[in-house]
């Protein structure tokens, strides 16, 4: 069993060059391509 570990993904939030701003996963880095579900306004996953 590992100590603190948690089954949800650990996200954090981003600033678009648009202005919006999303949750996204806490492996992505700054400058990095996102496709982004213009519906709902959220991460989908790497360009």
């Amino acid at each position: 069993m590992i100590k603190n570990a948690t089954a949800q993904a650990q996200s954090k939030e981003a600033t678009l060059e648009t202005g919006l701003r999303i949750q996204v996963p806490a492996y992505l880095e700054t400058g990095e391509k996102v496709k982004i579900d213009t519906r709902e306004g959220r991460f989908v996953s790497r360009a």
